[in-house]
């Protein structure tokens, strides 16, 4: 008797799935089918918590790997976050304290440590015994920041010569440090000549932003705190946002993303970003199945102008946002475009569609290969 109990149960959940399959099916807004996909490497959590910026450069370079016709590579995040400490605390001593050193930064951080420290794969980091956390995060920043202070302090006595050593010592002990040679691929590097091995090109990477405040098609400063190394943007129309992302996506590129996800834009359903023209589906409390079966569609989106934009784009930029990585373009069974990113500060493939007025309004920047840029663009900004 308990056995038929277990199989009729057994039964009514798969009914009950079935049934909620096929109603999932029959009431979707967004039929999309794939215009263009480019291929990405596996999402990782993040090591330590404000270092997002290192997934981001990390994914975004692996993507760029991958375009070059190589194979899958992880690359290590923690020894971009690890030469960032390391270059942090030249620019703290040298500046009298004014570079703050914190685990904060930008995804383009990576292009510029590349230049200096290169880069590994993951197999190549040696990660300390001790669990890496937020309290261990906390004793290391003390320890950093008295060893910088000590060294600023007594700038002629033997501790200012030696600092580095108690600096570098730290951080062996609270975040680890790559090898100084490894092994890939039954060949064997240093960081400086993985980078090199990986064929990308750090000259070849730009940033784009829109702010129209500021001169167009020309570089331009963003002022917002996790730009340390003071990072410029090349300013350009937000249709020319739109024209670029869809041109390098088309090309074969990845576009690293950075901006707002607020949650008033996401139809969660779906994972649909967008800026819709009225309420949210699904928002209304209370809210009464329909009793007859009614065709949905594309929800309408408000047509973004430049007021609208120009407010947004002050209120995002003093606040820290996301990063995704755009990859694919799809398009709904209206012919509409939609540009396909995944989160790239933690595991598993979370995958959202972005509407074209939801990157107008959005989008604080976007990291590229040039190579991407339309040949207009490119004309427009000297590239």
């Amino acid at each position: 008797m308990k056995r038929l109990k277990n199989l009729s149960l057994f039964l009514m959940v798969i009914i009950v799935l079935g049934t909620s399959t096929c109603a999932f099916g029959q009431n979707t807004h967004y039929n999309l089918t794939p215009v263009k996909k480019n291929k990405t490497a596996k999402s990782i959590d993040l090591k330590r918590s404000g270092s997002c910026w290192s997934n981001a450069g990390a994914a975004f370079f692996e993507a760029e790997w991958m375009k070059t016709g190589k194979d899958e590579v992880d690359i290590s995040v923690m020894d971009f976050v690890h030469n960032a400490y390391v270059k942090k605390a030249g620019l703290n001593v040298k500046s009298d304290g004014k570079t703050r050193v914190s685990e904060n930064g930008l995804a383009f951080d990576v292009v510029d440590l590349t230049k200096e420290y290169g880069f590994a794969p993951e197999s190549a980091y040696m990660y300390p015994n001790q669990k890496m956390d937020d309290k261990t995060t906390g004793e290391m920043d003390a320890i950093l920041r008295g060893t910088l202070r000590m060294a600023q302090e007594h700038d002629n006595s033997q501790f200012a010569e030696q600092w580095e050593n108690t600096y570098n010592t730290a951080l062996m002990r609270y975040i680890g440090e790559t090898k100084i040679n490894f092994d890939y691929k039954d060949n064997t590097y240093t960081p400086l000549s993985f980078a090199e091995y990986s064929g990308l090109t750090m000259d070849d990477y730009i940033l784009l932003t829109s702010d129209s405040e500021s001169e167009m098609n020309k570089m331009i400063d963003l002022k917002f705190k996790q730009n340390w190394e003071q990072h410029q943007f090349y300013n350009i129309a937000v249709d020319d946002v739109l024209s670029t992302l869809k041109n390098a996506i088309l090309s074969g590129y990845s576009v690293l993303w950075y901006g707002d996800l607020n949650e008033n834009y996401i139809f969660s359903d779906e994972s649909m970003a967008i800026v819709p023209n009225g309420k949210m589906p699904g928002t209304e409390k209370n809210q009464e199945e329909p009793k007859d079966k009614v065709e949905l569609k594309p929800i309408v989106e408000k047509e973004i102008t430049p007021e609208m934009r120009k407010e947004v784009f002050a209120e995002i930029l003093t606040g820290e946002q996301k990063y995704l990585l755009i990859y694919g373009i799809n398009k709904d069974q209206d012919g509409k475009e939609y540009f396909e990113a995944k989160c790239v500060c933690k595991s598993g493939e979370f995958v959202m569609n972005f509407s074209q007025p939801f990157i107008k309004l959005n989008t604080i920047f976007l990291m590229l290969n040039k190579g991407g840029v339309p040949a207009e663009v490119k004309e427009n900004l000297g590239l």
